[in-house]
């Protein structure tokens, strides 16, 4: 016997979605029915690529934006400290060099993100949502290969860098799109 509630499935906007679903999941006996509750679960989340988003999604996603922005923007001072103060006398200069082009870009990006909290604010929609998710990948993938690379000395990693930077370029021009194409909402 499957046992599901019938109440209408609570909107992703809100705080207690994932709880929700979850549970409801969760207390699902049969494989098949599981499944349709995977399904459901996943409908619901891809109204966060609608194109016209609610007003209460709008500002969720700005509060994303912003917060990894200040997240990254904490890591990128650590970094910058931990490059300046512990690193200094251990490496070369090529190789801190190095480390401060990978703190440099964290920082470019984690301000950036600052921007698309804005542009989504002011023009919704996939591209400036889009362009967050770029800066956000193209910052780890950049910043942390070029971190991994100085202090493991592993030069493979150097391969990896290009394509955190096409992620960031992505970025940019998935922003510039938003901005030039968006419609104001509000």
């Amino acid at each position: 016997m499957i046992s599901i509630d019938e109440r209408p499935m609570i909107s992703w906007t809100t705080a207690s979605f994932p709880r929700y679903a979850l549970d409801r999941a969760f207390r699902i006996s049969t494989f098949p029915a599981m499944i349709r509750a995977c399904v459901t679960m996943l409908c619901r989340l891809r109204t966060m690529l609608s194109p016209v988003p609610n007003a209460l999604a709008t500002v969720e996603m700005e509060r994303f934006f912003v917060l990894a922005g200040c997240l990254l923007a904490l890591a990128g001072v650590g970094m910058g400290a931990f490059g300046a103060h512990a690193l200094k006398a251990q490496l070369e200069a090529q190789a801190l060099a190095t480390f401060e082009v990978g703190v440099r870009y964290q920082m470019y990006h984690a301000l950036a993100l600052f921007a698309v909290a804005w542009v989504h604010g002011r023009w919704p929609g996939r591209l400036a949502r889009a362009a967050g998710g770029l800066f956000i990948a193209g910052t780890l993938i950049f910043s942390g290969s070029l971190y991994l690379l100085v202090l493991l000395g592993t030069t493979w990693l150097g391969a990896i860098t290009p394509f955190g930077g096409v992620a960031l370029l992505a970025g940019w021009a998935c922003l510039a799109l938003g901005a030039w194409r968006g419609t104001r909402s509000r």
